[in-house]
């Protein structure tokens, strides 16, 4: 599992609305957004060296899918980063409405739904059976938010020129909102992901920063940001990791962050809506 980090937005009516998209901004700005605090604390973890443990990454997102669920085993500290993939568990995912769909394993460890659709505002349950032991997880879908636009700026740091991202969106007023953001660059998943909520620019026009989203971006690439909206209970798992690579499936040594899912397992179980938008890099 990337890692997850967490960085500070602004409402579109505060001095960083006088950012235009795709000018030249000063480093000391890219800087200074970096070094704010962010709106939640890192939840302090544990490190299991010893027992195995199920990993479960499960995800819905609005529309007909495929959705899925991906099955691995932690190992210990001292042992390789690579997750085994586990084959050959039940897995259901069920809706609200009475809906149920038992998933198909399309390769080791991946499974997939064959008809369930997602649907903002449905409540989804989860149930993995591994072997003799039961895992199930419940996450509701928020209402989806669209992404207004994105575009980038170039900062120069060390002699080095980074093409930091910023993401601008309009809050829904009256509701706490909780949002992820995942790029793709050229056909590639970009490792980690950034989470915010909106706690400093509820029901407002907001421009949130990330840079960790452009750090090995390069001019001309494609780049594809999709920001999901997210439940509070997927919002704390994900920040729990904080800025650290730890995690599911990290490449450093794993570690025991909040998890939505009841039995014992790790993981997360994410019913989201998405909104994405492309841009190219200049």
């Amino acid at each position: 599992m990337p890692h997850t980090t967490h960085y500070s937005a602004f409402p579109t009516n505060s001095i960083f609305s006088k950012m235009k998209p795709n000018r030249f901004f000063t480093i000391a700005v890219w800087m200074f957004a970096l070094s704010l605090p962010a709106c939640e604390s890192v939840i302090q973890v544990d490190v299991d060296a010893a027992a195995a443990r199920l990993v479960i990454e499960a995800e819905v997102i609005d529309g007909p899918g495929p959705h899925h669920v991906h099955l691995s085993r932690s190992v210990g500290i001292d042992a390789s980063s690579i997750f085994p993939e586990v084959s050959g568990a039940f897995v259901m995912i069920a809706d609200n409405a009475g809906a149920a769909d038992t998933l198909r394993e399309v390769s080791p460890g991946h499974y997939e739904t064959t008809g369930l659709v997602g649907t903002p505002g449905s409540t989804y349950r989860l149930t993995v059976i591994d072997g003799e032991q039961t895992f199930s997880a419940t996450s509701t879908m928020p209402q989806p938010v669209l992404l207004d636009s994105v575009f980038n700026f170039n900062a120069v740091a060390f002699g080095t020129t980074r093409y930091p991202v910023v993401a601008l969106l309009s809050d829904p007023a009256g509701v706490r909102n909780q949002y992820r953001f995942i790029a793709q660059v050229s056909g590639n998943r970009v490792g980690g992901s950034i989470v915010e909520d909106d706690e400093v620019f509820e029901g407002q026009h907001a421009q949130v920063f990330l840079p960790g989203l452009g750090a090995d971006v390069a001019l001309g690439d494609t780049l594809v940001l999709r920001m999901q909206s997210i439940d509070p209970l997927v919002f704390k798992y994900f920040d729990s990791f904080g800025s650290s690579d730890g995690g599911p499936g990290g490449s450093s040594a794993p570690a025991n962050p909040y998890t939505n899912i009841v039995g014992g397992a790790m993981g997360y179980f994410n019913a989201c809506a998405v909104s994405s938008k492309t841009i190219v890099i200049r």
